[in-house]
């Protein structure tokens, strides 16, 4: 038994409405910077060059981002490499040099690039349900998971049709509702899968710094 496509697509497309707010891009070159040679670490960066490539850059830009890949290449290859790190260690040397990655890349977006980027990234949060197909669940895996799409999707249609709240009012509730998403699917996978989606939502998450994330406990 899969996970519910259907629930996977209507939670999509709610996400979608609620993230969406129209902003356009700037910049007369589309394009991102491309792939270097050493692929260490590439997995990890793979999301947000994707996300780039959907941007129009500037050729300024495209040259600035690319320094800043090959920098977090030869980060990523660094702590890899590093024996003398415990994995926790290697972990939260992972998440540094992600998130310094991250704000690099932000610092040379326009606004508008910065907002369209963060609804590509968000989008690509449902791509979790179709990631957690590689984890090889158990039935009984499945039909908890399913039962916490289901109701994430109805929490995001109430709070699409709240009139009352204002847009960035919708948006950070339905950031909550994904959180929460996240932590209940956490409770019922292995300590094998778990750090599995840990590394995978770690390379998919919003790029906004000082986004509040599930705490460790939830975790």
């Amino acid at each position: 038994m899969k996970i519910g496509k259907w629930t996977g697509i209507a939670l999509l497309g709610a996400v979608i409405v609620l993230a969406s707010t129209g902003a356009g891009t700037a910049g007369p070159v589309k394009g991102t910077p491309p792939r270097p040679v050493n692929r260490i670490g590439a997995p990890l960066l793979q999301p947000l060059r994707n996300a780039l490539a959907q941007l129009n850059l500037t050729q300024a830009q495209q040259a600035q981002i690319r320094v800043f890949f090959a920098q977090a290449e030869t980060a990523l290859k660094a702590i890899r490499e590093n024996t003398s790190l415990t994995p926790e260690q290697k972990r939260s040397a992972v998440q540094e040099a992600m998130k310094t990655l991250k704000t690099n890349v932000l610092g040379v977006l326009t606004a508008e690039q910065k907002e369209r980027l963060k609804e590509i990234m968000t989008e690509r949060r449902d791509d979790l349900r179709e990631f957690l197909e590689t984890l090889n669940l158990t039935q009984a895996q499945k039909r908890q998971i399913q039962a916490f799409f289901q109701e994430a999707r109805t929490k995001l249609e109430a709070i699409r049709a709240n009139q009352k709240m204002t847009p960035p009012e919708k948006r950070a509730a339905s950031m909550r509702v994904r959180h929460e998403l996240e932590a209940k699917i956490m409770r019922v996978l292995t300590p094998e899968q778990r750090e599995k989606l840990r590394q995978w939502l770690q390379t998919h998450r919003p790029l906004q710094p000082g986004t509040a994330k599930p705490s460790a406990s939830d975790l």
